[in-house]
């Protein structure tokens, strides 16, 4: 199969994030040749700031994918803006050089924690059978699946998708050649593996994320040895700064680049 490349950007939480994410396209955008596409796995937004982001799909010189997040869900649980306003679907398939993109909605209204849904399970199912198998497959989503080494799904749970929906997708991507899932959510840059699969996380190419104001919040209300402030302490230590990323798929696998983003 030929090679593909494509830009990911992630949790941009407009409006607070909408000049990382514009002056993450404009760089994108320049590229010579251009990437096959632009995905953004979750939390587009905090605020229901659907205009924004439609204005800013509209001026894009490339397909945008979008996936719903967790924040994306509290604004919006059925997904009825994310299909009114964006045009998409909660969960999806397309296809791009022949290679066989799955988009899955992880998000859920009232936790953090990622969810799949039976139904969607069902037809994530019937997607990857009907491509012959040893097919390869690659998953967009916003939750991760594989547990971080830093931060455990035992510490935080939220962080992750839950376990029983996260060893089913596992177990289907066993069967039906899953080479490699996209996420977002944890705010950090990270490549996981696990056999034949790979993990790659992103962080938020927002400024606000990780937000010191957050944590003091945390720290007034539960105290310091609240689980989620003592990750978003360490988001804070670690200093990463806004990104977004360049993916190239090839037959040798997958490669991750990160450019680094202005957010004035």
């Amino acid at each position: 199969m030929q090679s593909l490349w494509f830009a990911h950007v992630s949790d941009p939480h407009l409006p607070q994030g909408l000049d990382g994410l514009k002056n993450a396209f404009a760089l994108i955008m320049k590229k010579e040749p251009l990437p096959s596409f632009v995905v953004i796995t979750g939390d587009l937004t905090t605020d229901a700031h659907w205009d924004a982001l439609k204005e800013l799909l509209a001026s894009s010189k490339i397909k945008v994918y979008l996936v719903r997040g967790n924040h994306d869900a509290q604004v919006d649980p059925e997904g009825h803006s994310f299909k009114r306003i964006l045009g998409y679907e909660r969960y999806y398939h397309f296809e791009a050089s022949n290679y066989q993109f799955l988009v899955l909605d992880s998000s859920s209204a009232d936790t953090h924690e990622g969810r799949i849904d039976c139904e969607q399970q069902r037809w994530l199912t019937t997607e990857m059978k009907k491509n012959p198998l040893g097919t390869p497959h690659y998953v967009f989503m916003h939750h991760p699946i594989l547990d971080d080494p830093i931060m455990s799904r035992a510490q935080i749970p939220e962080l992750y998708l839950n376990q029983a929906d996260a060893r089913e997708l596992l177990r289907l991507g066993h069967v039906y050649n899953l080479k490699a899932v996209f996420t977002g959510h944890i705010h950090r840059n990270s490549v996981l593996t696990q056999g034949h699969l790979t993990q790659i996380s992103l962080a938020s190419v927002s400024k606000e994320y990780p937000n010191y104001t957050r944590t003091q919040y945390l720290q007034d209300m539960y105290g310091t040895d609240y689980v989620w402030y003592r990750y978003l302490s360490w988001l804070n230590t670690l200093g990463q700064p806004p990104c977004f990323s360049f993916i190239n798929i090839d037959h040798e696998g997958v490669r991750v680049m990160w450019h680094y983003v202005s957010t004035e």
